[in-house]
């Protein structure tokens, strides 16, 4: 399988849809792409080789200020791809949520949930690189609480830990 990592090149949509069909088709199981300031492009060409190539695991982004929208559509892709049996194991958003407001955050993180079921670390994980914060005991506790612990549960502690100040 091939492995793809994209970085500091920039991918207009017409870049991206002369690769797309390559992208499509290919054995990739994983692709990485760094800083591109097209990122409703990046999230469109993500969103439609997500859902034709079912040999993809792993996608990866970094320092791509996606919008809401974006980050939507590609969490959209993947539950669909999930739904259907064609699960993606890793993704990672690193420094993507820059100015993201605080009240999207519950939901970028319920998409994910709903992503990778059983994945209790990796959601924490993505809760901490939302919030730039290290992992501490409370974080290991919640991760073992599994299946125990509902949604809307998350939700409220989540809400509690990302905006203290306006829930205290």
């Amino acid at each position: 399988y091939l492995k793809f990592d994209i970085i500091y090149i920039e991918l207009p949509k017409s870049v991206l849809d002369i690769l797309r069909p390559a992208f499509e088709q290919s054995r990739i199981e994983y692709v990485y792409f760094e800083n591109s300031h097209h990122a409703g492009d990046m999230a469109d060409f993500a969103k439609k080789v997500l859902q034709a190539n079912h040999f993809i695991t792993e996608v990866g982004f970094h320092t791509i200020k996606f919008t809401p929208e974006t980050i939507k559509a590609i969490c959209g892709a993947i539950k669909s791809r999930n739904v259907r049996g064609h699960f993606i194991k890793r993704l990672a958003m690193t420094g993507c949520f820059e100015g993201v407001p605080a009240q999207l955050i519950p939901m970028i993180l319920g998409k994910c949930n709903h992503s990778f079921p059983n994945c209790s670390k990796e959601l924490t994980d993505i809760y901490l690189e939302l919030t730039s914060t290290t992992r501490c005991q409370k974080h290991d506790v919640w991760d073992s609480l599994g299946e125990r612990k509902s949604l809307n549960c998350m939700y409220n502690l989540t809400r509690s830990w990302v905006v203290p100040s306006i829930f205290a």
